[in-house]
This record gives C-alpha cells, structure tokens and sequence, in this order.
C-alpha cells in the first residue's frame, strides 16, 4: 500500500504528501502539536487505548480533530437462517484477538466526545437504529465468500490448518467453505437454486453495525 500510494502520489505532482509505515502508540517523525485531524479506519479496535491517547495528545494540535470510524457484524438482511449460520462460525473466536472498545481513553485532555453507532434490523434494509454512518451492499455469494477470507481470524484459522485447503485451490475445503455450503443449506431457496444453478451468482444484501467516534483536542 506504501508503493501504491507514493506511486499515485508521483503521477500527480502531490510532492507534499509523505508516507510512514509505524504502529499508532507512537510517532515520532510527526512533531507535537502540529496535526489538525486524525483518522483512523477499521484499526482502532487494534491500539492500545491508553498509549494511544497520550500520542494523540501530544501530536494534535488544540481544536484538532480525532476521528475513528469501525464496523462489523455483518447481517444478511432477509436472511434469517443464512444469518444465524454466520454468526455460528464468527462466535468461534479462537483465533481472533479480542477486540478493544473504540473510546476515549483520555477524556480530561479532549472535548466533544461523540459516539455515533449504527445497529442494522435483520428483517429489511435500512430500518435499523442509530445516529452512526449506514453501510449497505448488495454482493454475490461469491463476493461475500471472497471478502470473508480477508478476516484476521480466517488467516489466521489457515495457518493453523495448513493441510486444509480450499477447494478454489483444488483441496477439499476448509473453513469458509463449510460456512458457504451451510448458509446455502440453510435458506430454502437458496438451496433449491444450488441444485440447478451457480449459487456463487446469488445476490444478498448486507448491512454491518458501525461506530463513529470523534473527539476535539482541549486547550492547554
């Protein structure tokens, strides 16, 4: 991603942009006080809360702005039992680290802590509750097979289980196919249309549950 990013940044002459590689606890290429807005996308339930928050304090200028954006839990709208079949193999965690809330760890030194949270309704599309940002797709099976084995937990399943090999890789499978071949079994049409048909062209709406947190640096 550093390559490709510097690589754009060429073609377009963005000669002021720079780009870092470094984990959020601590970075010291950026002096203190001089940043505006900090965003972070899908990786603040990763960070050490408290480490985090006292670089946050030290590099964000007052009136700067934080900002972490997450989602998860996936709901596959209409579908019930194709649903409850996905939450089957997601509660198996054990190779998934727990997850940090996404909060503020340092509220003495930042102000207009904002929370916005989104919970989508399993029974139709967007009818669910919340102030936070809604996030809809519709996807082929095929894709939502293909954006499962981007989880950490499945690459890390895999390492485990190296003599399991998906059947797109000409094995017998492995855990997301087990999880593909039950959903479809799972929803009556779904499997009919199996019995005749590619079930990968089947189209699904889905729906995730987000959270927004934003925070604005106090004066000293």
């Amino acid at each position: 991603m550093l390559d490709e990013g510097r690589a754009q940044s060429a073609l377009g002459q963005c000669s002021s942009l720079s780009y870092h590689q470094s984990g959020a606890e601590s970075l010291p290429f950026i002096k203190s006080g001089t940043i505006d807005l900090v965003i972070a996308v899908q990786a603040a339930h990763w960070f050490e809360g408290q480490a985090v928050w006292q670089e946050l304090k030290r590099i964000v200028r007052t009136r700067g702005t934080v900002a972490f954006w997450n989602w998860g839990r996936y709901f596959l709208i209409g579908r019930p039992y194709g649903d409850a079949v996905l939450r089957k193999y997601v509660s198996h965690v054990d190779y998934l680290e727990p997850m940090r809330a996404v909060e503020c760890h340092d509220p003495s030194n930042w102000e207009s802590i904002t929370r916005l949270e989104y919970e989508p309704c399993l029974e139709k599309l967007s009818t669910g509750v919340g102030d936070g940002v809604r996030m809809s797709t519709r996807q082929t099976l095929r894709e939502l097979e293909a954006l499962l084995r981007t989880w950490s937990c499945v690459h890390e399943w895999r390492i485990a289980h190296p003599e399991a090999r998906a059947k797109y890789e000409g094995g017998s499978g492995d855990i997301i196919d087990s999880l593909m071949e039950e959903m479809i079994q799972a929803e009556a049409d779904w499997r009919n249309f199996a019995k005749k048909g590619d079930w990968q062209e089947i189209t699904v709406d889905i729906e995730t549950r987000t959270i927004l947190l934003l925070a604005r640096r106090r004066g000293e």
